[in-house]
């Protein structure tokens, strides 16, 4: 495997080791691949998580993905493919999930998720990755914008009966804080500009739940 993989704590974060809230380069799904690029997966604080990649997909790059309860909001700066949610039951395939550049998609899983993903041969992902625990979530003040979401918001997407993802279009000047965020996360430069800005973008995507 040629994917670099890098996992720490921010320097101000109070803790010793980062809880993975998602998908981790360590899974064998990513380590049986010819994948190329960088993953690094940064641990803010207790409850939230920031995951940047920039990947060229090798073969075989097809697999299941789980993650534990939490609010994921991932920008795509470059992507193709797509994902599915999974029933847990019945580990069937729910909701087809596109993946396009220049979108925000926020998934909702209060009690965790699994799926599967399908990216092409070749092509580049590119992207971030922020989860945000649900005791975080709600220590934020943003527990009402989960408990409204259903396939009428207008941000809807696809959902199961616990899990719910809508995507929008990434505002000019929100893209602008995400490239910085990407940027100054790969080459490890101010680890408190990266956390003001994972804020940021996690305000931000309250706001535009809540709005519509």
């Amino acid at each position: 495997m040629n994917l670099r993989v890098e996992q720490r704590a921010l320097a101000q974060s109070d803790q010793e080791n980062v809880v993975v809230l998602g998908p981790t380069p360590a899974d064998p799904t990513f380590s049986d691949t010819s994948t190329e690029g960088a993953y690094k997966i940064l641990g803010v604080r207790p409850g939230l998580t920031i995951s940047v990649f920039d990947m060229i997909v090798g073969a075989n790059f097809i697999g299941r993905f789980a993650t534990e309860s939490c609010v994921a909001i991932d920008f795509l700066f470059e992507a193709s493919g797509q994902g599915w949610l999974l029933d847990r039951d019945a580990d069937q395939k729910l909701s087809s999930i596109p993946y396009r550049p220049g979108r925000i998609y926020i998934m909702v899983a209060p009690a965790g998720a699994i799926g599967i993903y399908d990216v092409p041969v070749g092509s580049r992902f590119k992207g971030m990755d922020i989860r945000v625990d649900t005791a975080l979530w709600q220590k934020l003040g943003a527990g009402d914008v989960v408990a409204n979401l259903d396939e009428h918001h207008a941000l809807h997407m696809a959902s199961s009966s616990d899990i719910w993802v809508g995507v929008l279009p990434v505002p000019p000047d929100l893209l602008t804080v995400a490239r910085a965020l990407f940027d100054s996360a790969m080459v490890e430069s101010d680890d408190l500009a990266i956390e003001a800005r994972a804020l940021d973008i996690i305000n931000a995507s309250i706001t535009a739940m809540r709005r519509t």
